[in-house]
């Protein structure tokens, strides 16, 4: 977000159904902080046997490398996707070996019944 009316903007932008392929031109979205009151929205929005059945398999690209993960369960009760391994990433003219760990968590999943 930023200054002034730049955040007003924002939340009046149309959003792509759940579930929808973003539009090729689409920009791809900026971390951000999340709304208040999320946890307390979210907290009794399904359950964990939901998520696990309807969350797809996460696939992201990190330096040109492809990275997915299976919904799961975390030790601490949160639901959320895991993925990790070791990929190969640029650094200026060389390119060197890195270990990437991804945790997505969803806030609030913690309280979902089983």
């Amino acid at each position: 977000g930023g200054e002034g009316g730049e955040m007003e903007e924002e939340e009046e932008e149309e959003k792509p159904a759940v579930g929808s392929k973003r539009k090729a031109c689409d920009a791809p979205k900026v971390a951000t902080s999340a709304p208040k009151g999320v946890k307390a929205a979210q907290c009794r929005m399904m359950t964990g046997k939901e998520f696990v059945k309807r969350a797809g398999r996460l696939s992201t690209m990190i330096f040109d490398n492809k990275l997915e993960g299976d919904p799961r369960t975390f030790t601490s009760g949160n639901r959320g996707w895991y993925a990790g391994g070791k990929l190969q990433i640029p650094v200026g003219d060389k390119m060197v070996w890195a270990q990437v760990g991804l945790n997505i968590t969803i806030i609030g999943s913690k309280e979902w019944k089983e």
